[in-house]
């Protein structure tokens, strides 16, 4: 039995045509009584005949229905006891914490409110949400079965709870990747593969939205694509974390007044060029935190280089690692300048002699290959404020190299 009981007191409730979503360890999941609509949305009350792109039922790539969206951006959420403590407790915060800092949706604990989601392993296997905010109100079930319980996976199924459905539902999605019908499982073409009339809030298409479809979903030989870009080039989908687009979306969806950015300069050194926040198309930095960002120019900067034009990448603090790309070329050898809320990436060409730290500072550090100011301040349990003030010997942090002495205090 799973962690809350189905009858009339259960914490979640399955409306006329409530929608769950499941897309790890679907062939295995012990919900199997429903429809399964693309493999992996559950609705119930729908037989599996319907013509969903003529009914009520249809599904939109976001929610149509704007009565749909939770009011005023709020979301309350419950833990359940597989949950309620330890790492899986925190691995479902810091995902909401990442959404809260990109956008203006609000994740918060429930009291008493009568629309909640609710997170539990229900049944064993398994990844599924609800579709939106129900109409009729009670917690919204989005079970995290054995597996499931990774940052990407819980992003995914909260998109999922604000209103959004798989990408490549698309109605244009036939202008970016082609459907490889051959190697589709017999009795997924219909409904997995379909495209729908869809809202796409004037959005480009994105094959880096963690609602993407895999390369090759729904498989007969998986080690050839079901779904294949018109761009050769150009990966499909992440289970990692919600992309730049996915969460431009999700601020147009609930009406963000999210500070549009400005096309950044391009004066100034090679070493540094200084652009703000949220410009440009981004890809997704490994991991959604700082603490990877050891040796950026590998970890990141070759991403970056598959991208046709892009030259330097930035994650923001706030923004949880996301990489933004601009047009020119990008190499591996690059450092890293941090401010209060961004990162920026530039190259260095050159290093200079390293300089020589306060006599009076009693902690010293020696830098090693690949750290930046915001590593070591970190490692050391200091803010960057600190470390910064500590080392005006070393006015620019881009300009920090191997041999450098940096002063941790006294």
């Amino acid at each position: 039995m799973g962690e809350c009981n189905k009858g009339s007191n259960s914490e979640w409730r399955r409306s006329g045509r409530t929608v769950l979503l499941f897309f790890v360890l679907m062939t295995t999941s012990t919900l199997t009584s429903a429809f399964l609509y693309e493999g992996d949305i559950w609705i119930d009350g729908v037989e599996e005949d319907t013509d969903f792109g003529s009914t009520a039922v249809q599904l939109n790539n976001a929610v149509s229905d704007r009565t749909l969206r939770w009011k005023n951006a709020v979301v309350p959420y419950k833990l359940g006891k597989a949950f309620a403590s330890g790492e899986r407790k925190s691995l479902i915060e810091r995902a909401l914490k990442d959404l809260m800092t990109r956008t203006c949706v609000r994740f918060v604990s429930r009291t008493d409110e009568t629309h909640f989601i609710y997170f539990a392993r229900e049944a064993p296997t398994g990844c599924y949400s609800t579709i939106a905010r129900s109409r009729i109100g009670g917690g919204q079930l989005i079970n995290l079965g054995v597996g499931c319980d990774t940052f990407g996976t819980v992003q995914h199924e909260v998109l999922h709870a604000l209103g959004f459905y798989h990408e490549q539902s698309r109605t244009d999605r036939d202008e970016y990747v082609t459907i490889i019908w051959k190697n589709v499982i017999n009795g997924r073409k219909n409904h997995n593969f379909r495209a729908e009339r869809t809202d796409n809030l004037n959005m480009p298409y994105d094959y880096a939205s963690i609602m993407h479809y895999a390369w090759n979903a729904f498989a007969v030989d998986h080690t050839k694509p079901t779904i294949v870009p018109k761009n050769p080039k150009t990966k499909l989908g992440n289970r990692e974390v919600v992309s730049a687009l996915d969460v431009e979306k999700i601020n147009r969806l609930y009406d963000c007044h999210v500070p549009t950015a400005t096309e950044p300069s391009t004066s100034g050194s090679n070493s540094g060029i200084e652009w703000t926040d949220n410009w440009a198309f981004g890809c997704d930095f490994p991991g959604n935190d700082l603490a990877y960002a050891k040796i950026p120019g590998e970890l990141c900067g070759g991403k970056c280089a598959e991208y046709e034009g892009c030259t330097h990448f930035t994650w923001s603090k706030e923004d949880g690692g996301t990489c933004w790309l601009k047009q020119g070329i990008v190499t591996k050898r690059n450092a890293v300048k941090v401010h209060d809320k961004s990162v920026v990436c530039g190259v260095v060409d050159t290093a200079p002699s390293p300089p020589t730290t306060n006599a009076e500072c009693s902690q010293q550090y020696t830098v090693q290959a690949g750290d930046i100011f915001w590593n070591i301040a970190m490692k050391y349990g200091l803010t960057l404020a600190e470390l910064t003030s500590r080392n005006p010997h070393i006015p620019d942090p881009t300009k920090v190299f191997p041999g450098d002495v940096v002063c941790l205090g006294n």
